[in-house]
């Protein structure tokens, strides 16, 4: 995700590097070699997750930036950032690839067709994991798109079909498949559209509209409904969504379009408002812009979602954030699934350390007559190590949330001086790793029977 934006790329390298100075000066030569080479390559792991997460940021609002239909801007953002990450080790070309899907989108949106096509044929191959499932459905999304605006319906048709296969990949979680399953739905609508079947068509996009939460998502909805009413013949219903597109279209272009279309037919829709002659629905045009690509955003490991028009905004999602940390549902049960499977592990592995030294006469137990004395140090050491260990990694999981959220002085701070970050990780993960645990046990209990 860093790849997107040189300055991420920039700070990863420099704050990198500054914290490995800081740890040679604070560590050696008076801790051991090997204590070092830990600290080090945990350095970089936290390194490489703070830049992620303010990449991640930024992704989002350019993601923003078409979600509000400002396709220009959104372009040149889209441009930048392919360009930044041109050149990177070819283990990362799912980077690659959501960028020139994202730009094909883009340009597609823009309606510059040829060029979205171009970005679409630059991608060979996709990863096997869920980020591979979800680029092959945008892209096979993509082409539909392409080819319904060039009114080639079976090409559209191909492309449609291998989306649909792409759907079926084990690897998409529930809430991926109902995203691209009305993507889909809606292509296969205007597919029949293409070929004059409208059966169906206004309910579907009706729907759509009043499902859909982002502006261009909703201009989209309208655009395709004009075309629906003036096949009907409903042309103030039809003039009425294509002003709402103009209106709310930005630089897309389902305004450009919309406003052909009210130019070209002004003068029936004022004869037909009047009760003239004109019986016959109103044509539409030869080509056929009412379907739209859509944009994939990368699954950095807290953030795993394809970004496309359609956001939902059901009881289980909604409630599954807070202000505090803003997490998902899924991100609280991988939390506190690690955090107590972890401290059993460790009260286990270092219980048993513990009643092995009672046993042979070692500890700080070793007067206490059994079985008093053994239990305590089962619970001393198990409770210490599992405590102390979980406390470590809560408080670098639940730190490392706080600081991507602050300003970039206060983030260069908190890398600059690596090792009091670290300790103070320490001590707040110590207070809150296991509180915080149970607290969203309860979190989920309660949402499930939202």
């Amino acid at each position: 995700m860093m790849y997107y934006f040189k300055g991420t790329k920039i700070g990863y390298l420099v704050s990198g590097f500054a914290g490995i100075l800081v740890l040679l000066a604070v560590t050696y030569p008076w801790i051991n070699p090997l204590i070092f080479i830990v600290m080090l390559v945990l350095w970089i792991y936290i390194n490489s997750v703070i830049f992620n997460r303010i990449a991640n940021k930024k992704v989002l609002k350019v993601y923003k930036l078409l979600y509000d239909c400002e396709i220009e801007a959104y372009t040149k953002h889209c441009e930048q950032m392919l360009a930044s990450c041109t050149g990177i080790p070819k283990a990362a070309k799912a980077v690659i690839n959501t960028a020139r899907l994202n730009l094909s989108t883009a340009y597609m949106t823009g309606g510059d067709n040829e060029a979205g096509l171009q970005q679409l044929l630059k991608i060979t191959d996709f990863t096997t994991n869920r980020i591979g499932a979800l680029q092959r459905c945008t892209y096979h999304n993509n082409f539909s798109s392409y080819y319904l605006r060039m009114l080639d319906t079976q090409n559209a048709a191909k492309a449609l079909s291998q989306m649909e296969q792409a759907m079926q990949n084990p690897k998409l979680k529930d809430g991926d498949k109902l995203q691209d399953f009305n993507i889909y739905a809606e292509k296969q609508c205007l597919l029949k559209m293409a070929i004059g079947n409208y059966d169906g068509a206004e309910q579907i996009f009706d729907l759509a509209y009043q499902r859909e939460q982002s502006a261009i998502a909703k201009v989209s909805a309208k655009h395709v409904l004009g075309r629906i009413y003036l096949h009907y013949g409903r042309t103030e219903e039809a003039k009425e969504a294509y002003e709402y597109v103009v209106e709310h279209g930005g630089s897309t272009f389902y305004k450009s379009d919309a406003i052909k279309r009210l130019e070209t037919w002004g003068e029936s829709f004022d004869e037909q408002r009047e009760g003239s002659k004109i019986s016959t629905p109103v044509s539409s045009p030869s080509f056929m812009h009412d379907n739209k690509p859509h944009p994939v955003s990368h699954d950095e490991g807290q953030l795993l979602e394809t970004t496309a028009y359609h956001t939902y905004d059901t009881v289980s999602e909604a409630a599954s954030r807070d202000g505090v940390l803003d997490m998902t549902m899924q991100q609280r049960k991988q939390y506190s699934l690690v955090i107590f499977a972890l401290f059993a592990a460790l009260f286990v592995m270092f219980g048993s350390i513990g009643i092995s030294m009672h046993v042979s006469g070692d500890g700080p137990f070793s007067n206490i007559q059994p079985p008093l004395g053994g239990i305590l140090a089962v619970l001393f050491w198990g409770l210490f190590a599992g405590w102390g260990f979980t406390g470590f990694v809560g408080g670098i999981w639940l730190g490392g949330r706080f600081v991507v959220r602050q300003g970039k002085v206060f983030i260069v701070f908190a890398c600059v001086l690596f090792m009091l970050t670290i300790q103070i990780f320490w001590l707040v993960g110590l207070g809150l790793t296991i509180p915080f645990a149970i607290y969203n046990i309860w979190f989920i209990r309660r949402n499930k029977r939202l």
